[in-house]
């Protein structure tokens, strides 16, 4: 009996070393985790940084490009302005070479009248001579009004030509103008539609952080609550442990007041906090998955702002091919600052629509 005396307090000993240990262990265990929990709340405040910078940077790209198309309208109009004044220009020199014109036709109607009295006083001095002068006289005449109503014709058909043109640069101009603000509305529509997709993967990724951080604190809570239960035990196998009365006694009642440990509990309290471990696991797994997706998010806002300039571009360069096009099969297509365009309102219209 004196032997298994001396050997239990050894045996007490080691369980109450195993159980240091093992406590040990659990708070170096939950130090790590708290460590690796900081860590990516740094992450995440450091993605919650680079989202605000490329918020920042979006806003900065959109103000860029707005000023730019700003100062490409500006210019257009500018250009469409000249184009006006020369038109007007053209106008109005025309409008000085009808008077001119119809100054000569005066001045050609006096003549020919003067003529025509002059050739019917020698009519009548040669008729008797040459029975068949009037009529070449006459058809001389006719030749002459022919020649003059055919460059009255031709004026009126070159203002009537300068109104056409007037009319086909008027509906040039606001196609062109219906067809950029199409395009701008439709980068504004595909900006709008990105920007809603981020914001509801922002809003789902806060409720996602909001969800680990209240698993972490009930993580953090059963914790406590396991080294509470772990704690008492121990308090309690060292109390009954030196409180157990040191004589001899017999066998019977010796093993009713020695002081036991409870292993299920223990063990319970162990294979919580393996759970709370796995847990822990799951939760940063989910955490890398929302980083991930935070990380498309972005990605996929990058494509679209990309693939708006790219369209845009696309674009210009379709309407290029067609204007190339158009002047290979001998259809003028001037730009903005020209004099006059060579192309009727159908190949305009077939230009709007490729």
């Amino acid at each position: 009996m004196s032997k298994n005396r001396k050997r239990k307090p050894a045996s007490a000993y080691q369980y109450y070393q195993k159980l240091t240990q093992d406590f040990d262990s659990l708070e170096r265990e939950m130090e790590s985790h708290q460590e690796g929990q900081s860590e990516l709340e740094a992450q995440l405040e450091h993605a919650q940084a680079k989202i605000r910078a490329s918020k920042a940077e979006d806003q900065k790209l959109r103000q860029v490009q707005w000023e730019r198309e700003r100062d490409r309208q500006l210019e257009t109009f500018v250009q469409q302005r000249a184009t006006l004044d020369t038109l007007r220009d053209q106008t109005e020199a025309l409008e000085v070479q009808e008077l001119r014109l119809q100054a000569e036709v005066e001045v050609l109607r006096e003549r020919q009248q003067e003529t025509s009295e002059t050739e019917a006083h020698r009519i009548r001095r040669l008729v008797h001579e040459r029975t068949t002068l009037l009529e070449d006289e006459l058809a001389k005449g006719k030749l002459d009004l022919d020649y003059i109503a055919h460059i009255v014709s031709s004026a009126r058909r070159q203002e009537l030509k300068q109104e056409t043109q007037r009319e086909t640069d008027q509906n040039t101009k606001s196609s062109v103008k219906n067809l950029v603000q199409d395009i701008q509305d439709r980068r504004r529509r595909d900006f709008e539609v990105a920007e809603a997709n981020f914001q509801a993967r922002m809003r789902s990724f806060q409720l996602e952080k909001e969800t680990l951080a209240k698993k972490a604190k009930e993580l953090q809570v059963t914790k406590q609550r396991a080294l509470q239960i772990l704690s008492q035990n121990q308090q309690l196998v060292i109390k009954g442990f030196f409180d157990a009365p040191r004589a001899t006694q017999p066998h019977d009642d010796k093993s009713r007041t020695t002081p036991t440990l409870d292993f299920e509990e223990i063990l319970q309290s162990l294979n919580q906090s393996g759970a709370q471990v796995e847990q822990i696991q799951t939760i940063d797994s989910e955490r890398n998955s929302g980083r991930r997706e935070l990380a498309d998010a972005l990605q996929e806002a990058r494509e679209t702002l990309e693939q708006g300039d790219q369209r845009i571009e696309a674009i210009k360069k379709r309407l290029l091919d067609r204007k190339n096009e158009a002047q290979k099969l001998g259809i003028t297509v001037n730009g903005p600052g020209a004099n006059s365009t060579g192309y009727d309102e159908s190949c305009l219209r077939v230009w709007m629509l490729l």
